[in-house]
Order: structure tokens, then C-alpha cells, then sequence
């Protein structure tokens, strides 16, 4: 690049030229001519702020400076003569000092991503151009889907290509169904997936299926190989029926195994309970949930043999239940 400064018709003009390439950290060399008459000024100086070194005057021959900047921005270059006839000239232009050719631009690392996702991509380099392979042209681009993405980055020091490559995941598919109930007399089976996912439940298990046979809210996470997840969860309600179970023997005998005979309930409110001999002898009544016939009868042993029994029984929804059957007192 050539700059005058003045009229090339007159005398006394002076003139310099830049080196075709400003980089950072590259020698940078500059001359001037005085162009009429072959004149020569008494003296020179250029002023480059910025640059090793900022300064040179001289009275030489010499019409040539050569300069090293070390950090990229814009800078002030500027040439002052002192002329044959004293008079004094200057001229000075603004030059853009571009980044060397960079050793650590990314994108980033290579991402999986579960959907939906979005994402800028940052380009990182100032005093540069830009072409993605998407089409745009500035330093930042926003994305919301996978594929792989590139970008030249260049001015007329370096040139630079960087690329990374995004892919997306669904969401596992998990649904454990609609709340329903369990209870230990219907137990409900909970599928969430194949072996291909892993799985956390609420009670910390870690199969892909669990049975429940008590009421309660249950959730599972189900994870794939790359770490998309999904949760679900449901509610099993308790509707078990109420229960009412009486054995059909037990023994008195001291040996602590099955010493009395007594009802075994569950979500019953009141109950009464009489035993009778095969004559229609009352021999044991209760009105007590935990109630139980020890096989006496008015403070003697009851002989051996068969008992009816007949059971009146109101459940915590307020039915009514009636059970009859028989029990076999073993000494």
C-alpha cells in the first residue's frame, strides 16, 4: 500500500509504504520516498505505538523501518520529516494487526444430547471471518439439532477449520399404566422396560419389574446407554376385601404349638366369636378382636373331639359378615 501525503505535482511530498500483511508476531517493514527533485529531508522519524520497537529516527540513507508487534488490534503508524527547506511533514494511517494462526480453537467435545436440546456454538477468535457449514457467517450460532458442524475461520494471517459432531437421543418410553391397587391377596406386577435400560426403583431396586403387594406410590427412573432419561410413577391403592380367617384345629397341650383357637382379621372393626360342643353347648364367647379359646370350659379341660364355631363380624366399611365352621381340639 502506497500513502502520499500532499500533491504529487509539487514538490516536497513525502510518501510511504506497508508491508502487504499485518500479523502479529511477524516483522512488519515500512519505507518512504520523497519524489521531486530528488530532494532528501534533513531528518525522519516513525512512531509506532505498540510495536518493538515504538520509535526510530534517522538521517541516513536508510528509508526503511521494520517493526514487530505482539499483540493483534489497531495501531497508529506514523512518518515526520524535516524537510530541505525546514518546513516540517507528517503522515500516519491506522493498520490492523490480525491474531496469529490459533492452536486451541474448539467447538467443544463431540455431545449426545436427549431431546429436546439447544445450543451456541461459539466460534472463539476475534478479528477473524467466519463460514459455517450451515451457511451463516458470524462467530456464534445458535442450534437445536444434531448433525455434525463446521467452521472456517480466517483472515490473512491463518485459516482455521473446526467441527463437532452432536447426536440426539429419544426419551426412553415408560409408562407403568394406570394407578390401580395390590394387596398381599393380589399382588401387582410392574413392567418398566427390557434389560437394554437400567433402572431405579423407589425402594432401591434396580430389576426391570417389580411386584407389589401393599398399597403405596411407586416410581422407577429407566436410563439408556448414553444417559437420557425417563421416570413414571403410580399409585396402588388399597382395596383388598376385608379378611377373616379361623384355623381348623388347634391344641391345648402345653407344647406352645398352636395352644388356642382364635380369629385372624384384617381390616374387621368388631367381631363376636362362640364355640359349641356336637351337644349345642355354648363352651366360648367373645366379643374382643384378639380373643381366644384356650379349650376350657368352666375352668376344666374340654375333651378332645370337634367344635362348632359361628363368627358375627362388621368390617371397617360398615358390611356385615357371618362365618360358620368347624375346629378340632387335639391334646
Amino acid at each position: 500500500m502506497l500513502l502520499w501525503l500532499g500533491s504529487q505535482s509539487k514538490a516536497q511530498n513525502a510518501a510511504f509504504w506497508l508491508s502487504d500483511t499485518v500479523c502479529i508476531g511477524t516483522t512488519i517493514s515500512y519505507s518512504y520516498s520523497i519524489l521531486v527533485n530528488n530532494s532528501r529531508p534533513k531528518s525522519w522519524s516513525w512512531s509506532m505505538p505498540g510495536a518493538s520497537p515504538s520509535s526510530s529516527a534517522s538521517t541516513s540513507s536508510d528509508t526503511s523501518a521494520y517493526f514487530r508487534y505482539s499483540q493483534s488490534g489497531s495501531y497508529r503508524v506514523q512518518l515526520d520529516l524535516k524537510l530541505a527547506d525546514n518546513r516540517d511533514s507528517s503522515i500516519y494511517v491506522l493498520i490492523e494487526v490480525l491474531p496469529a494462526a490459533p492452536t486451541d480453537g474448539t467447538l467443544g467435545n463431540d455431545t449426545f444430547y436427549c431431546e429436546p436440546f439447544s445450543r451456541v456454538l461459539d466460534a472463539g477468535y476475534e478479528r477473524a471471518e467466519f463460514l459455517w457449514n450451515t451457511g451463516a457467517t458470524s462467530r456464534q450460532i445458535g442450534i437445536d439439532s444434531a448433525g455434525t458442524y463446521t467452521v472456517e475461520v480466517f483472515n490473512r494471517c491463518f485459516r482455521k477449520r473446526l467441527e463437532i459432531n452432536l447426536k440426539q437421543s429419544s426419551y426412553p418410553s415408560l409408562d407403568l399404566g394406570p394407578d390401580a391397587s395390590a394387596c398381599p391377596q393380589d399382588p401387582k406386577l410392574l413392567i418398566a422396560g427390557n434389560s437394554d435400560y437400567t433402572y431405579l426403583w423407589s425402594n432401591g431396586s434396580t430389576s426391570s419389574q417389580m411386584t407389589f403387594d401393599l398399597p403405596g406410590t411407586y416410581s422407577v427412573i429407566k436410563t439408556d446407554s448414553i444417559g437420557c432419561s425417563a421416570s413414571d410413577e403410580i399409585i396402588l391403592a388399597d382395596s383388598c376385601p376385608p379378611d377373616l380367617f379361623i384355623p381348623t384345629a388347634f391344641s391345648p397341650n402345653g407344647d406352645g404349638f398352636n395352644p388356642e383357637f382364635k380369629a385372624y382379621t384384617r381390616d374387621i372393626d368388631s367381631l363376636v366369636l362362640e364355640v359349641y360342643n356336637r351337644w349345642g353347648t355354648l363352651v366360648y364367647s367373645s366379643n374382643q378382636l384378639n380373643g381366644s379359646w384356650n379349650g376350657t370350659s368352666n375352668g376344666s379341660d374340654a375333651p378332645e373331639g370337634v367344635y362348632f364355631w359361628i363368627c358375627r363380624a362388621y368390617d371397617k366399611y360398615g358390611q356385615f359378615h357371618t362365618r360358620k365352621g368347624q375346629v378340632q381340639l387335639i391334646r
